[in-house]
């Protein structure tokens, strides 16, 4: 058999190959910008609800053992840990109070570090500065602007149940190396189960 000579031969032209190579490595750069935007995107937002999750658990620990609490007294200082219960309609930055379990507890805000820390002791209340071992409830990613707690009904003869409210301002950091904030503002308040009118 004889191929006829002169025949066009179908295919692709090596131009129209360049061309759909081009068209297909701007597809997959595209592709691949948006794969690697959207993963930082979904690991910014990972980081900030880990940081407000550190937030509503702080706020959460506060609530639960104040509704558990008795005897509570609002503060502002270690030497007034010991004064007799007593309300604070202005809100202060330290809450004092017994457990369900007669362990002394105290919350307090330390504005130097801009954390809320936790005491208890079975022993009593904190005496001193240097001796106290105050843990922290917020992680460094989470800075308390502000904490106050306002105290109603806290002397046993005045014949109101307790109630504290809380307040807190702040910003949770996160991010790493292109560091976010997102700030925030919670409030509570809370009534201890223990009848005291």
């Amino acid at each position: 058999m004889m191929m006829k000579l002169g025949m066009s031969q179908k295919g692709y032209s090596l131009i129209e190959t360049m061309i759909a190579v081009a068209i297909f490595a701007v597809v997959l750069v595209v592709a691949v910008d948006t794969l690697l935007v959207a993963q930082t995107v979904a690991r910014e937002i990972s980081l900030e609800r880990a940081a407000m999750e550190n937030v509503a658990l702080a706020m959460e620990n506060m609530t639960k053992k104040i509704r558990q609490g008795y005897s509570f007294r609002c503060t502002t200082s270690n030497a007034s840990n010991y004064a007799p219960p007593a309300d604070c309609s202005n809100g202060n930055t330290r809450l004092s109070f017994r457990d369900q379990n007669g362990e002394y507890v105290v919350f307090r805000y330390d504005s130097a570090n801009e954390v809320i820390q936790l005491y208890e002791d079975p022993g009593g209340f904190p005496s001193g500065v240097a001796s106290v071992k105050y843990l922290p409830l917020t992680s460094p990613e989470v800075e308390i602007k502000s904490l106050k707690f306002y105290l109603t009904g806290a002397s046993s003869v005045d014949s109101l149940q307790p109630l504290v409210t809380i307040t807190m301002t702040g910003v949770a950091r996160f991010g790493g190396g292109n560091e976010q904030q997102t700030e925030f503002f919670l409030q509570a308040t809370v009534s201890p189960r223990l009848l005291d009118v």
